[in-house]
């Protein structure tokens, strides 16, 4: 299972009808979502044309609209990873999915920027928060899956040895096979 065949299940099983992608790149998650209402960003430009050549900031700053799925797999820093998430909660539908890539690196060689990064910090850091619920497939890299849902906060680890000792916990890992067993927003 890859990313965005997690992206692919959320949207047929929920009915979701629009789409933002953060970091598109080479496009391999973006031109794969099957949604006629979608948006990328990629600050490094696209020859796609529903692709905006800016920032993730810069988009934020003058976003208006709420999307009912946003994938974020843009800069791999953790301050960045972070802002993208808190961006990307608040302009989400109710009933909406924030999903994060690359939140479980193999091992400290992967969390370089140009790899998983430090994304597992900004996951982390949002799971602080009781109003959301965080499940992460263990496919990937990592596709954790953020929902506007009450939930106990998860534990903390800014160590990366301590978060791969406590990876179950802090990222509540599933399998790609029971990722059809959740019931996100109660359905």
């Amino acid at each position: 299972m890859k990313r965005y065949d997690v992206l692919i299940f959320l949207i047929n099983k929920y009915q979701l009808r629009s789409y933002l992608e953060i970091g598109v790149r080479e496009s391999t998650t973006f031109s794969r979502i099957n949604l006629e209402d979608k948006i990328g960003i990629n600050p490094g430009g696209s020859t796609l044309s529903k692709v905006l050549s800016i920032t993730s900031d810069q988009f934020f700053l003058q976003n208006d609209r709420k999307f009912d799925l946003i994938f974020v797999d843009g800069d791999h820093r953790s301050a960045q990873a972070l802002r993208d998430l808190k961006n990307s909660l608040i302009s989400i539908n109710d009933n909406g999915f924030v999903v994060v890539h690359d939140t479980m690196p193999h091992n400290l060689e992967y969390t370089q920027p140009n790899w998983c990064g430090t994304v597992f910090r900004a996951v982390q850091e949002i799971n602080q928060d009781p109003s959301i619920s965080l499940h992460t497939v263990n496919t990937d890299h990592g596709v954790s899956i953020l929902s506007l849902e009450p939930s106990p906060p998860g534990p903390l680890y800014k160590d990366f040895f301590d978060f791969m000792d406590n990876l179950s916990l802090c990222l509540n890992i599933v399998t790609p096979e029971n990722l059809a067993h959740i019931k996100f927003y109660g359905k």
